[in-house]
């Protein structure tokens, strides 16, 4: 990251006149290009936990170009993460009145919503976002709506949104795991193996997904798959909360009077 922040200062150097005084753009210079590298900048320093700098760096794309969508939600994340909520949210709503199929900006608004505890209204902006047939992230807008709905206590319409999910990424790791719990919550625990193996089959397993899985397979009465995760918890995350739960469970007490 510190190689690309020194490639758009070497770019800004050539965009800016540089004297004794705050520097300035050149006459003739692209205002939007020159706004665009501030955006870059501004995402670099955020990158780097340097939010004072990130933020001037963002104030000046914002004054450089306040038709600029990227500039504007760039510094809604940065008002977020200070604690500037109100500032956030003008800045998410500028954002996406300036460019209304944003994905991005309309994703990063509905998680803020999300957040904030609005639910049921960050639900519009996580479906714009995923009906942009350009949005290579359409499968996590879906499931942020999911967990939206989980929130809000709509385990229905959570599953809902985690299939929509799937529909487009069916190997959509996130999404998988959490159709997996929803089925363990509702004592249908042969969709939760399915959807446990399935995950487990691209990604690498985790305390959470290993102590599902124990979880799951005693519930089914396969003592074998019980005990071949529950070796895997205990010898990947000895020291985890989901170890140290499984040795408190039955599990524990059984193979203690081994």
């Amino acid at each position: 990251m510190k190689g690309k922040l020194s490639w758009m200062l070497v770019v800004l150097s050539l965009l800016l006149s540089t004297g004794c005084s705050q520097p300035e753009v050149r006459k003739g210079t692209d205002m939007h290009k020159a706004a665009e590298v501030y955006v870059g900048l501004g995402v670099g320093y955020m990158e780097e936990q340097q939010y004072e700098v990130a933020l001037d760096n963002f104030k000046k794309a914002v004054a450089i170009d306040p038709r600029l969508p990227s500039a504007h939600n760039g510094i809604a994340i940065l008002y977020e993460k200070l604690g500037e909520l109100d500032l956030a949210d003008k800045h998410y709503r500028k954002a996406i009145q300036l460019d209304a199929k944003d994905a991005r900006a309309l994703n990063n608004y509905g998680t803020f919503l999300c957040r904030t505890g609005k639910y049921k209204e960050s639900e519009q902006y996580f479906e714009r976002a995923a009906s942009n047939p350009l949005y290579n992230q359409a499968a996590s807008a879906l499931k942020n709506a999911g967990i939206c709905a989980l929130k809000d206590n709509d385990p229905d319409k959570a599953e809902s949104f985690f299939r929509k999910s799937l529909e487009v990424n069916p190997a959509y790791g996130p999404s998988l795991l959490q159709m997996a719990q929803l089925s363990y919550d509702a004592d249908d625990y042969f969709k939760a193996r399915a959807y446990l193996q399935r995950y487990l089959q691209i990604a690498e397993p985790t305390p959470d997904t290993l102590w599902l899985a124990v979880r799951t397979e005693r519930e089914l009465g396969d003592a074998n798959a019980e005990a071949s995760y529950a070796l895997l918890l205990k010898s990947r995350f000895p020291d985890s909360p989901q170890a140290q739960q499984l040795e408190r469970s039955d599990y524990g007490e059984r193979r203690a009077t081994q």
